[in-house]
């Protein structure tokens, strides 16, 4: 804390503040001691952990400050294209690992859905085969974003209850997903295409699903 003379302490049972200090912090009838001590036994660990804030005011404890700390499942969604983490070119796919990896470390629940060959420890979800990436540049390739893009929402629809929070990084994120995809969960896009191009890159989808002419 900012506040001169205040400080906080972290501690994680409830049992490692003075009895004393609950009694004066959550005097009956509020939720005390009891409350915590009942919840720390109720085998919750799988959802969240406790953390209790012990204020101090010039060295003195006279506060806590209960809290929840929770992890939360996760999607991230990598492009098509190269595997997790690339080996070489796949610069986007090398910031969903890093992404990833990073999340995993702070105790979430990581779930990716990327090409074939990605890191098992990221809970890989094989979406494309690994020879997807030789249609890149060609005609092919808005194809093979749309089949891509197609097979994720329908994976992701069956699964709808496992994520809380799904990061899309494709380069087209909701492209085809209308009023009957919505999910109940929380989505969020990196973009990593210019403007111009992705403008083009839509024509370009849609000419590719209507064949020529």
């Amino acid at each position: 804390m900012s506040a001169p003379g205040f400080s906080v302490r972290f501690v994680q049972s409830e049992s490692q503040i003075d009895p004393a200090l609950w009694a004066a912090c959550f005097a009956p009838p509020l939720e005390g001691r009891w409350w915590y001590s009942t919840l720390e036994r109720c085998g919750l660990e799988d959802q969240f952990s406790f953390l209790y804030g012990v204020i101090h005011r010039d060295g003195v404890p006279v506060g806590i400050a209960p809290a929840f700390v929770m992890d939360f499942p996760v999607a991230l969604v990598a492009p098509p294209w190269f595997p997790l983490p690339p080996q070489g070119y796949g610069g986007i796919e090398a910031v969903v690992h890093l992404l990833g990896t990073q999340l995993k470390e702070m105790g979430h629940q990581v779930t990716t859905f990327a090409a074939e060959g990605s890191d098992p420890r990221l809970r890989a979800v094989s979406m494309a085969p690994d020879d997807w990436n030789e249609d890149l540049g060609t005609s092919m390739q808005a194809v093979r974003e749309a089949t891509y893009e197609v097979r994720v929402n329908q994976e992701l629809k069956e699964r709808r209850r496992e994520f809380d929070v799904v990061h899309l990084h494709t380069e087209f994120p909701g492209r085809l997903r209308g009023p009957e995809n919505r999910l109940r969960r929380r989505e969020i896009a990196t973009h990593a295409v210019d403007r111009d191009l992705q403008a083009f890159r839509y024509r370009d989808c849609a000419r590719s699903w209507r064949g020529p002419g």
